[in-house]
């Protein structure tokens, strides 16, 4: 299968649009495999700490640097974890949790 979703990179006076690969599903197997079933939170973070800066053609040191400034936009994310589990080679279903005394619906990832 092709990978149809996109990493958008913004820089100064420059704009590049590339796809996401095999190195971004690797890493989400790795880690769903390490660590079983994940909420969106409990994978993200650690995929952005966790060599996603590759797929920017960033350096493990400067992306570190990134992360440890605050750097966590999460949102492009979520199409290619939605696209991997349309091909099956992840599951996502939704689960309800009482935070806080409210209940709320959380994306679960697993393999």
């Amino acid at each position: 299968m092709e990978y149809s979703c996109t990493l958008r990179k913004l820089t100064p006076g420059d704009a590049e649009i590339a796809k996401l690969d095999a190195v971004f599903e690797g890493h989400v197997k790795r880690l769903l495999g390490e660590k079983g079933e994940l909420d969106s939170y409990d994978l993200l973070i650690p995929l952005l700490r966790r060599g996603y800066g590759e797929a920017y053609g960033i350096e493990p040191d400067a992306w570190r640097m990134l992360v440890r400034l605050g750097y966590g936009d999460a949102n492009d994310l979520f199409e290619p974890l939605e696209q991997l589990a349309e091909w099956g080679r992840i599951r996502r279903h939704v689960e309800r949790r009482v935070e806080g005394g409210v209940t709320v619906p959380r994306v679960m990832w697993s393999l």
